[in-house]
Parts: structure tokens; C-alpha cells; sequence
């Protein structure tokens, strides 16, 4: 039997842990740290049951396909996450969304299990399928035009792969086995890919910056409702600004007094509403400290 798509499978999800655990760093001051939580928990568990065979061989089909699912399970766990990303919810978000959530998805996980707790044969039927994949969307749909719309992709399809052996309607051509290492492979591409992608320009405006960084951290959801709330302040505070998608638009010509006014205000703005997402810290290594006290 040829391991080595296996062992490189293995290999790519050894690096995706190493990017996950330095990412660290950028979610301290975020509230996207239980979101790596979750990431870090997730491509762990992937390694080890993608390594299960060879750590203990013989090991029946009906435990691998429950380890396999509960590894989709997990991984869904993540993009749900930042959906809740929020203070002061943030906290209460995985006791009253992705716990529950995991307890819907997971219960054809106990039904499988005999009289002797050893799992039979485990498949998923149409209903279970889609509920599994609406999620899935919700999550990875989130970051669907962002910077990490390649990352979000590849992901979707890494839980594709892996859950699809499991499925009553898959073709019997996709062997197990040759679809969880090609899931493997996504996922770890998924997670490698963002490192690799060229930084964007330091001599952008700094309110672009964060506006970016922000979008690209929580996506299209939090990013949308953040630029609705700060184009109506914008508006009752007479500033000629307005957030787009792609960044920052003056609705007219300002003299360059009139422009650091109007930036000054839109930071007041900016920093009021982030508060509920990041700490001053982040914002602070993006854009100048704010101009005045207020």
C-alpha cells in the first residue's frame, strides 16, 4: 500500500498547526481568541486521527468514520466562532450557539453506538447532510470576497471531502481513504495560504488599514453591520465620508484643514464602534493615537 499521500497529507497539516499556533500573537488583542481556540483544537485532532491508522492499525471502519465526522464537527467550530465575535457576547457564544450546535450535529454519532458502546456502520442521510452543509456555509460564507476568499474555499471543500464518504448519496469511486487525504490536503492549504499572500502597502492611509484588517479578520457579516453604524454616524456628524468594501470614500473635495478634521472624526468614530472587537492595542499599531482625548 503507498503511504506517501498520507504522509504528505500529514506533513501539510503538521505546518497548518505550526501557522495556527503563531497566529496567537494577532488574536490576543481581538476577540477572536476563542475562535483559535477552536482552530488550534481542530487541526490537532485532525492530525492525530489522520495518523490514527498508523498510531493503532486494525481499528474498525465504524470508529474512523465516527473520528472523521467528529473532526468535521470540530472544524465547523471555528467560522461559527466569529459569527459571535462580539463583546460582551463573545463569552456566552460557544455555551448558547456552537455547544448546541455540536449536540445537533453530533447525535447520529450516538446512535450508531451498540448495546456494548462499539459503533456500527455510521452514515449520514439527507437531512443530517444538509443541515451539516448549511452551517458550513454560514461559516466559510462569511469570508467569501474577502482577502481569504481562497482560504474560505478550501476549507468548505476540506469538510466536503471528509464528511462525504460518510454520505448515502456519494459515488462509490470516492473511496474513503482518497477522499480524507485530499480533504487533508485542502485544509491545510487552507490555512497556509493566507501566510504566504503578500502584505498590503504601509503607505496606505492608516483608516483603510484597519478598515481592511478588520474586514478581512471578522468578514463580510461584522464588517457590513460596522459600516452601516459608521456611515449613519458619518452622516448625523456632517462628515463627508463614507465605508465602502473597497475602503474609504470622500463624497467631495476637502482643503487639507477640512480633511484632518473630517479624519480626526471618522477615528473617533472608528475607535468607539472597534471597541467591541479588538483593544486599543490593535488599533493603536494601525493608525495614529487618536488626536484629542475624546
Amino acid at each position: 500500500m503507498d503511504h506517501a499521500p498520507t504522509t504528505a497529507a500529514a506533513f501539510v497539516i503538521i505546518v497548518a498547526t505550526g501557522v495556527v499556533a503563531r497566529a496567537v500573537t494577532a488574536m490576543r488583542s481581538t476577540t477572536l481568541t476563542t475562535a483559535w481556540v477552536w482552530s488550534m483544537a481542530s487541526v490537532v485532532y485532525w492530525l492525530i486521527t489522520l495518523c490514527w491508522p498508523v498510531i493503532s492499525p486494525g481499528t474498525k471502519e465504524g470508529v474512523d468514520d465516527l473520528m472523521w465526522y467528529s473532526v468535521a464537527l470540530l472544524s465547523l467550530c471555528p467560522p461559527i466562532a466569529v459569527l459571535g465575535a462580539r463583546r460582551p457576547g463573545a463569552a456566552a457564544w460557544t455555551w448558547f450557539v456552537i455547544l448546541p450546535m455540536l449536540a445537533v450535529l453530533g447525535w447520529p454519532m450516538l446512535t450508531v453506538l451498540g448495546s456494548d458502546l462499539q459503533p456500527g456502520s455510521f452514515q449520514l442521510e439527507l437531512p443530517q447532510l444538509i443541515g451539516f452543509t448549511l452551517v458550513l456555509v454560514m461559516g466559510t460564507g462569511n469570508y467569501v470576497g474577502t482577502r481569504y476568499w481562497i482560504s474560505a474555499c478550501l476549507y468548505a471543500v476540506a469538510l466536503c471531502l471528509i464528511v462525504a464518504p460518510l454520505s448515502t448519496v456519494t459515488p462509490a469511486s470516492l473511496t474513503p481513504g482518497f477522499a480524507r487525504t485530499l480533504g487533508s490536503l485542502a485544509m491545510g492549504a487552507a490555512v497556509i495560504v493566507p501566510s504566504l499572500l503578500p502584505r498590503r502597502s504601509e503607505a496606505r492611509d492608516p483608516l483603510d488599514r484597519i478598515w481592511y484588517d478588520f474586514r478581512n479578520l471578522f468578514g463580510l457579516v461584522w464588517s457590513r453591520r460596522l459600516q452601516e453604524r459608521i456611515n449613519g454616524v458619518a452622516q448625523q456628524r456632517e462628515v463627508p465620508v463614507e465605508m465602502t468594501p473597497l475602503g474609504i470614500l470622500w463624497k467631495e473635495s476637502l482643503s487639507e484643514t477640512s480633511r484632518k478634521e473630517a479624519k480626526d472624526k471618522l477615528e473617533q468614530v472608528l475607535r468607539w464602534h472597534l471597541r467591541r472587537f479588538v483593544d486599543a492595542e490593535w488599533i493603536d499599531a494601525r493608525m495614529p493615537p487618536p488626536s484629542s482625548p475624546d
